[in-house]
């Protein structure tokens, strides 16, 4: 494989990830000059695999190399606080960690920043020292959207049960008795809804029993929750706040909310959007 063939194929590699490069990005990525990555986008135009846009390349989603999954409009809804969220929690994953993720749409940013880390680290220096965590990472999930987006840079074990084709993901009795059995050091879970009062809440039973299972399993549990789910109250509690370690969450929650969370024991991080 010659040097533009592999630069073609690291691009495509991070285009899989997160649908769109920018110009920095790739220069960043493959260390070479804006001319160079303005050809190579230029290229992957003609060959049909990705369109250009005022900053960079996105991946042409009616080739089919680009996994869509049936949660798409609820990953669209505050995508870019979602977004924020994942890449700050990414942050909170260390070295040796033996992590779980959830199969909610906010942790599915988490596992495009893991994968985004990861294959941009394996061009840049800066970018490689944070990636090569990764390397003695393991991660479980009962998400086959969140094995798709990590299976090529951590060791991923998807946990099986009951297919649901809506969430794409695994549930019922086979998923908890496997869950009973493994020891996380960091699970990172989602929520319906979340408050001081009434805790962590779901939408459905199978997603309560599990996350509360898991919170049970943890070591550090970390709740990944924009500001729209603060307040609310779903069908099924699964755990009190207290028992939760850190929220990764957006601006927007105001002092007093923030001092009433706080005196819970919980850290709470918010990201810059």
């Amino acid at each position: 494989m010659n040097k533009s063939e592999k630069r073609e194929k690291d691009i495509l590699a991070l285009l899989r990830v997160s649908g769109t490069v920018s110009v920095s990005e790739a220069i960043s990525l493959l260390d070479v000059s804006e001319s160079t990555v303005r050809r190579l986008f230029a290229k992957l135009e003609a060959d049909g695999l990705a369109s250009r846009t005022y900053r960079g390349i996105r991946m042409n989603t009616v080739s089919g190399t680009r996994e869509s999954y049936s949660f798409e409009k609820s990953e669209l809804r505050r995508a870019d606080e979602k977004t924020a969220i994942g890449e700050r929690a990414e942050l909170l994953i260390e070295e040796g960690d033996t992590v779980y993720l959830d199969s909610g749409t906010t942790v599915l940013k988490l596992c495009t920043a893991i994968a985004r880390r990861c294959a941009m680290g394996n061009g840049s220096a800066k970018g490689g020292r944070r990636a090569e965590i990764y390397s003695s990472v393991t991660v479980f999930t009962n998400s086959l959207a969140n094995l798709n987006l990590i299976k090529d840079y951590v060791s991923v074990h998807l946990i099986g049960g009951e297919y649901r084709p809506h969430r794409q993901d695994f549930c019922g009795y086979l998923t908890e008795e496997v869950i009973k059995r493994i020891h996380f050091t960091k699970c990172f879970i989602g929520a319906d809804g979340y408050s001081v009062e009434n805790g962590l809440t779901a939408s459905d039973f199978d997603t309560a029993r599990i996350n509360q299972l898991v919170v049970a399993g943890s070591d550090k549990r970390i709740l990944l929750a924009d500001t729209s789910k603060l307040g609310k109250t779903s069908v099924i509690y699964y755990s009190e706040l207290a028992q939760i370690d850190t929220l990764v969450t957006n601006k927007g929650i105001d002092t007093e909310t923030l001092e009433a969370l706080s005196m819970t024991g919980i850290e709470i991080i918010e990201t810059d959007r």
